[in-house]
This record gives C-alpha cells, sequence and structure tokens, in this order.
C-alpha cells in the first residue's frame, strides 16, 4: 500500500496538476487582498479568517478539491496506465484507496496553504486584532472543512471514472458552487451539501436551530449520506466493472 501511495504522490508531482493546485490554494488570498485594497479600511483577522473560510468551502476551494480528485482518477483513462494496472494481480479496492489517501494528504496540505496564505495577507494589508484563539480556530474551521470537503468528492469521482472524462463532474461543480452562493442564508441550505460544509466548519450549531430552525444533524447526515454512495458507486464500478479503455 505504500508504494502504491508513493508512486501516486510521484506521479502528482510530475502533472501540471501539481502546479495548478498550489497556485490555485493561493486564490482566496489574492482575492482578500485585492478587497483590501479596493476597500481601504482596517480589517480584523476575524473578518478575513470568515472571508476565507467561504471562499474555501463555498466557492475555490471546492472546485480545486473536485478538480484534483477527478484528475487523479481520470488520468489513468486519459494516459492509457489502467491497462497495466487492472492485468496485474494488485488489488483494485487498494488502488482506489491508495488514490483516496494522496488525494486527501494534499488537500491537507493546500488547506495549509490556504491558512498560511490568509495570514500573510493579514498582515501586510495591516489586518489587526490576531490572537492565538482566533488562529486556532481558523484552523481548526479550515480543517473541518478539508475533511468535510473530502467527503463530498467521492460523486463526483465516480462521475470520472463512469465518463471518462473530468469535464462533466468540473461542470457539476461548477453547479453546486452556483447552488452554494444561492442558497447561503436560507433555510433549505441545511439541505445543500456545499453550504453544509460552510454551516458545519464554523462550528456554530446554534446557528443552524436558530435561524434555520433545523437540527445540525441534517447537514452532517446529508454529507455523509452523499459520500457513502458516492464511494460505493466508485467502487463497485472500478472493481466489478469490465473497463474498456
Amino acid at each position: 500500500m505504500f508504494e502504491l501511495i508513493e508512486g501516486e504522490f510521484l506521479k502528482l508531482k510530475r502533472s501540471r496538476m501539481f502546479t495548478i493546485t498550489l497556485l490555485g490554494s493561493l486564490v482566496p488570498a489574492i482575492l482578500l487582498l485585492v478587497m483590501m485594497i479596493k476597500i481601504e479600511s482596517t480589517f480584523t483577522y476575524s473578518l478575513l479568517f470568515e472571508q476565507s473560510l467561504e471562499y474555501v468551502t463555498l466557492l475555490f476551494g471546492f472546485l480545486l478539491y473536485i478538480l484534483l480528485a477527478t484528475y487523479i482518477f481520470n488520468r489513468e483513462y486519459t494516459e492509457h496506465t489502467l491497462k497495466t494496472v487492472i492485468t496485474t494481480p494488485l488489488s483494485r479496492t487498494k488502488f482506489i484507496i491508495s488514490k483516496l489517501v494522496v488525494i486527501f494528504i494534499w488537500m491537507s496540505i493546500l488547506t495549509l496553504i490556504f491558512y498560511l496564505s490568509t495570514i500573510f495577507v493579514g498582515y501586510i494589508g495591516g489586518a489587526t486584532q490576531l490572537t492565538t484563539q482566533s488562529l486556532m480556530i481558523f484552523l481548526k474551521e479550515l480543517y473541518i472543512a478539508d475533511v468535510l470537503l473530502f467527503l463530498l468528492i467521492t460523486p463526483f469521482i465516480f462521475i470520472t471514472m463512469l465518463l471518462k472524462n473530468i469535464i462533466p463532474s468540473i461542470i457539476c461543480g461548477v453547479a453546486m458552487v452556483l447552488a452554494n452562493v444561492m442558497s447561503i442564508g436560507d433555510k433549505l441550505s441545511v439541505y445543500n451539501p456545499g453550504t453544509a460544509v460552510y454551516l458545519l466548519s464554523t462550528y456554530q450549531p446554534y446557528i443552524t436551530s436558530l435561524i434555520y430552525n433545523q437540527s445540525p444533524l441534517i447537514p452532517f447526515t446529508v454529507i455523509i449520506l452523499i459520500s457513502i454512495i458516492g464511494f460505493i458507486l466508485s467502487w463497485l464500478y472500478f472493481t466489478k466493472t469490465d473497463i474498456t479503455l
């Protein structure tokens, strides 16, 4: 298993997606800097952290992670390397798991870049009221979002494997981002997996209870169900179906 994970990392490092995701992880911080310059006002770090979390969970981070996950699976079809894999004694289940492990680790690294770049932008932009508590809360929120977003990528992986193309998954991801923007603040947003990530990562269940009049368990259940269904479909397709290249 370790050799599989190491091999997946090497393939990712040698690809253009490695650079694309690194640069993409800087987008939220760049947008925050533009916002600070344009508004010409003093910002607190708490405000920057809140805005950055929205960018990661509702917009750019979500799309970036979908792009990463679908690319890692789709390249096996586009580069015809899957032909070699399926003709060896290698377990297809282990093959899928190794890719998911690499995706999660790289997502965690990108999340750390989100975190550090936001702090840096706040520093050069003159943001105020930086405290150890706010740093820890923001870090915790980002990594809660990281785990939840990882759970949400499984349906996109299945779509990519089924159609052997990342474009449909990206289109679905863009549609979900638009749904996030339109539904945030609405009572139905607890049922939208994208906004559910934001609600849960902010760790403010009282908001879900009082403002949305719903149990915090609802958005969590939505995410878990989608993740399980996506994983089962992906696993069944890859392990039980005769794959044609």
